[in-house]
């Protein structure tokens, strides 16, 4: 959080330029969008976020020209915020022999509009990745994504904090709340905020009865099954 304040809030609430882009790496469902979100929140300024892969066109120089526009609309709107989320797929490692010519351009589109990033206002850019060794090693030069902060899934306090603020006033006493934090291993925030969300809501149609653990068995029972469907569509694919 510091680090955000530092780099991006701080320049941001004072219309100054924001220099380093801050890159953000970790598993999937940290809250790498989530904090993204409350850096421009926090500042108060405009947001523009844009997953990686939807820059691709299949037609000649359309890629390019549509990370051009991103960066035109940030300047038009500064002070803002710019989340390029999925950066291992818009700006891969170039001459792994894995990528398209409209992959390297992109990529050479993005790293000139970093640089000129200075002289269009107070524009912040973060970006998000789960695969940081995908990531080309040019993008994370200095005066580019030049703060790279590192995200890990949550341990038991800190999910036994997540879930009790999703919980609110359905919250159950602390040894049950404790508990339920224990057997969530290995989730993330979003996972987590999901759980919560099941669980007011199955706690509010019963009648009382029906305990936490009953509850949490009902959400393994379904993850299981979402988890099979998935992976028997993946399969007659």
């Amino acid at each position: 959080k510091a680090q955000l304040q530092a780099c991006l809030v701080a320049p941001l609430r004072a219309g100054a330029p924001t220099g380093d882009g801050v890159l953000m790496h970790g598993p999937s469902g940290v809250g790498k969008s989530m904090l993204a979100k409350a850096v421009a929140k926090e500042a108060g300024v405009n947001f523009i976020m844009v997953g990686g892969p939807e820059l691709f066109s299949k037609w000649l120089g359309e890629s390019e020209e549509a990370v051009r526009h991103v960066f035109k609309l940030a300047r038009e709107l500064a002070p803002c915020v710019v989340f390029f989320d999925q950066l291992d797929a818009l700006a891969p490692v170039r001459g792994r022999g894995t990528g398209s010519w409209t992959t390297e351009r992109v990529v050479h589109q993005l790293l000139a509009e970093l640089d000129d990033l200075e002289q269009g206002g107070s524009v912040g850019v973060i970006a998000a990745t789960n695969r940081l060794d995908l990531v080309d090693d040019a993008l994370l030069q200095p005066g580019r994504f030049g703060t790279l902060i590192g995200l890990a899934l949550p341990d038991a306090a800190e999910r036994e904090q997540i879930l009790s603020l999703y919980l609110g006033k359905r919250e159950p006493a602390g040894v049950a709340l404790a508990q339920l934090a224990s057997r969530t291993e290995g989730s993330g925030s979003a996972q987590l905020r999901a759980l919560a969300e099941f669980l007011v809501r199955e706690g509010t149609g019963s009648d009382g009865s029906v305990s936490w653990e009953a509850l949490f068995k009902r959400w393994e029972g379904r993850a299981v099954r979402g988890a099979l469907a998935l992976r028997a569509g993946r399969i007659s694919d």
